[in-house]
């Protein structure tokens, strides 16, 4: 048997409203627990926890993309599993459908899951530095206005951009915003960067797919009257802003951990949700 003496419950407060989901995910993860060891569950909004204290054995988010993304966020420190039960529109990281909770930790009980680990995106400059899951966007502050942005590669330099952005998303990320661009569907196994600049003219490199042991950089050339070019994480995340002749370099960070059933299979997945 499998037991997890600590479990987190991290759920979204919009998709979850009476917090019925969370209660029921609650009881069933109830199997988990060692019958002869004293264990604990916490249940929590995503939107009220700012920092994890103590180190869990399980974190199951109850939402959508989002709230998993956030919760992937808050378990750096401590890398700890996580999993989803999906409450979302399409919700392409949580694996476990409301109406399978039950089969699914009993699942887990029996040891039928592995662990896999998939790396941050290590975003930096000479100031700020942070993490993300998905992508980091770096992209105009003013609606009406465009950035020119040059690109490099491991030093190299690729192409400059009068655009609206580069989105620079990680394999495990290519079905969020990369795809909503357009941009390849990658096995999250892949080891790569999938760099997309957004919104412009220009010909050459539309997407780019590297090596994520490269350092992909993007330098700020021109801000066209703007005082600064703005970097998300992971959308909102964390959001900072670039001047004129900053750079950002982006690299491989650490890891998070995500727990998948064995019944789980990946094109199978993304065939229900891309219908």
């Amino acid at each position: 048997m499998n037991y997890f003496r600590k479990i987190l419950i991290c759920y979204s407060p919009e998709k979850d409203k009476d917090g019925s989901i969370s209660y029921l995910v609650a009881e069933q993860a109830k199997v988990l627990h060692n019958p002869i060891i004293p264990s604990e569950i916490d249940i929590v909004s995503v939107e009220e926890v700012v920092v994890v204290e103590k180190m869990y054995d399980l974190a199951i988010s109850v939402g959508g993309d989002g709230t998993l993304l956030r919760v992937a966020h808050l378990m750096a420190a401590y890398n700890t599993p996580i999993i989803g039960v999906n409450l979302g529109r399409r919700g392409f990281m949580p694996e476990i459908e409301v109406d399978k909770i039950e089969e699914a930790f009993e699942k887990i009980k029996n040891g039928e899951f592995v662990k896999k680990s998939y790396p941050y995106l290590f975003g930096k400059t000479e100031n700020d530095e942070d993490i993300a899951v998905n992508d980091i966007f770096i992209c105009k502050s003013s609606i009406l206005k465009t950035v020119e942005l040059a690109l490099y590669v491991d030093t190299q330099f690729v192409a400059k951009y009068i655009c609206d952005g580069i989105l620079v998303s990680s394999a495990f990320g290519s079905t969020a915003y990369n795809r909503a661009l357009n941009g390849s569907v990658v096995h999250p196994d892949c080891p790569v960067f999938i760099i997309t600049p957004v919104g412009t003219a220009d010909s050459d490199f539309k997407s780019l797919i590297v090596s994520n042991q490269s350092v992909v950089t993007v330098e700020v050339c021109n801000n066209k009257g703007d005082k600064y070019t703005t970097v998300g994480f992971d959308g909102t995340q964390t959001v900072f802003g670039l001047s004129e002749g900053d750079v950002l370099d982006i690299t491989v960070g650490s890891s998070f951990t995500m727990l998948h059933l064995d019944s789980f299979e990946y094109y199978d997945n993304l065939r229900r949700k891309l219908k």
